[in-house]
């Protein structure tokens, strides 16, 4: 059994616990593992269970944007990010230092989000027009001459 398995077994067998908190956990342990895609399905299956308004809400937001920019899932990342950046504040745009400091990180999150994502379309670009030319010329272009 793997080590993000035997926590999501023991985190599920607290009985105090709710499902979404067990959720958020499996999110953060996996988070934490470096398990990208087993902490988006738990934070997603979060997501579903609470309302913007829980407690951690946001933070898993925060989390799920990052998870996705590390699966270079860029454009789902910057949704996220966009939406946590939204409930950040509430509804009088008053924010706790906590919460000034989570905004700070996940708009320079949104920032590398958008700098990778833009370098992906040019990589995109280059390959498409080198497609057309012979494939010498083509590996001359490509990343691996740089």
């Amino acid at each position: 059994m793997s080590p993000t398995a035997r926590l999501s077994a023991s985190i599920s067998a607290s009985p105090s616990r709710t499902q979404a908190d067990v959720e958020f956990s499996r999110g953060k342990q996996a988070s934490g593992t470096g398990d990208w895609k087993a902490a988006v399905q738990a934070y997603e299956r979060y997501r579903e269970l609470v309302t913007p308004q829980h407690g951690r809400y946001v933070q898993a937001l925060a989390d799920l944007g990052g998870c996705y920019a590390q699966l270079q899932q860029f454009s789902q990342a910057e949704d996220t990010i966009q939406e946590c950046i939204q409930h950040l504040g509430g509804l009088d745009g008053s924010m706790t230092p906590k919460e000034d400091q989570m905004l700070r990180t996940v708009q320079l999150t949104l920032s590398i989000v958008r700098s990778r994502q833009r370098l992906g379309r040019e990589s995109d670009s280059r390959s498409l027009s080198n497609s057309s030319i012979s494939p010498i010329r083509a590996y001359a272009h490509s990343p691996h001459q740089r």
